[in-house]
């Protein structure tokens, strides 16, 4: 059972897409290793309120399915929704 919505849990996922932009905007953004940066960011935000511990890899690893099954779905605006919907169902 989750203790955080999805709508919670994409907001926080928009906040660290902010804050991940910010510290590479010198690349405007571009970070092929993203998801280990997002991981212990989001980590220290979301805590166990997933309604399970998580380890900096395996939230990494959702991170990761999340961006591939959204891609594989067409993509389109609404990846912090999506993404969150896959960190919900683990």
């Amino acid at each position: 059972m989750s203790v955080i919505s999805k709508q919670e849990l994409a907001a926080g996922l928009k906040e660290t897409a902010q804050a991940h932009h910010e510290a590479y905007r010198e690349s405007d953004g571009f970070d092929p290793e993203w998801a280990s940066w997002y991981a212990p960011y989001l980590q220290t935000r979301i805590g166990d309120r997933l309604g399970r511990s998580l380890t900096r890899s395996e939230l990494t690893y959702l991170l990761i399915k999340a961006q591939r099954e959204h891609d594989a779905a067409g993509g389109g605006s609404q990846w912090p929704e999506s993404y969150a919907g896959v960190l919900l169902e683990g």
